[in-house]
């Protein structure tokens, strides 16, 4: 299963509350844009970093038109 983060919040409550391996630890490949990483500051970039280096985070770099298109795909939530 693949997991996108599209927010930057989820990364930035991920590591204020000590809870970021945790995410890593789920059997999906983790995927976030450019610009969600961008949002974060050095220390937190530094950290997913680390995670990006094992092959634990792809960040993708999206052209406009594959922007524009993943905007359109309807998110699934599976809430229990």
């Amino acid at each position: 299963m693949k997991l996108a983060v599209t927010v930057a919040n989820i990364f930035i409550d991920l590591i204020h509350t000590k809870l970021i391996e945790h995410l890593f630890c789920i059997d999906c490949e983790i995927h976030t844009c450019l610009e969600v990483f961008d949002e974060l500051n050095e220390t937190q970039q530094g950290i997913l970093n680390e995670y990006r280096e094992r092959n634990l985070l792809t960040i993708h770099q999206l052209s406009e038109q594959e922007h524009s298109e993943a905007h359109k795909i309807p998110s699934q939530r599976h809430c229990h």
